[in-house]
């Protein structure tokens, strides 16, 4: 419910931000014409379109340092989260012959206006034929405007059982 009312927050001062700029782009028109108005613009538009540096957090984990040579399947596809408007999965590949994970990757579908997912570290390992043991640290960052208001630490640890 936390997450659909910070995405719900986020929106209405993005609304409100959008109201604020056509006002802005009025009153500059008014005093400082056409020309000042489109560097207003591409401004907004240029810092709006900015990644800050940020790289892709959500880069597939080896989980076996020799695994660049090998053909690897969906093994398992885990729920780690689910919340009223998001879940966070974790996608285990590897070898569907043995049941070997070879790779894993975290992914968030659904809304998420407001947060950011940064997977630490993912560790899947084969206890027996069809039973993986997986561990998954990351951070939920809060974000407001973009910027960072909060950083929660999340752990998920539990088993998957894949097919046969």
């Amino acid at each position: 419910m936390f997450y659909l009312l910070w995405a719900l927050l986020n929106i209405a001062l993005f609304v409100f931000f959008l109201r604020i700029c056509f006002k802005a782009t009025r009153l500059i028109s008014e005093k400082f014409g056409l020309f000042a108005v489109i560097i207003f613009v591409f401004g907004l538009i240029s810092f709006g379109c900015s990644n800050n540096g940020q790289q892709d957090e959500n880069k597939a984990w080896n989980l076996v340092s020799d695994s660049t040579n090998r053909t690897t399947q969906l093994l398992k596809d885990v729920v780690l989260d689910d919340n009223l408007i998001a879940t966070t999965h974790l996608q285990i590949g590897g070898i569907k012959s043995t049941n070997t994970p070879v790779n894993a990757s975290t992914q968030v579908y659904g809304l998420i206006c407001g947060t950011n997912w940064k997977t630490l570290a993912v560790r899947v390992e084969k206890i027996s034929n069809n039973k993986l043991e997986y561990s998954v640290d990351g951070i939920v960052e809060w974000r407001l405007f973009g910027l960072r208001i909060y950083s929660q630490f999340k752990n998920y640890d539990g088993f998957a059982f894949t097919k046969l």
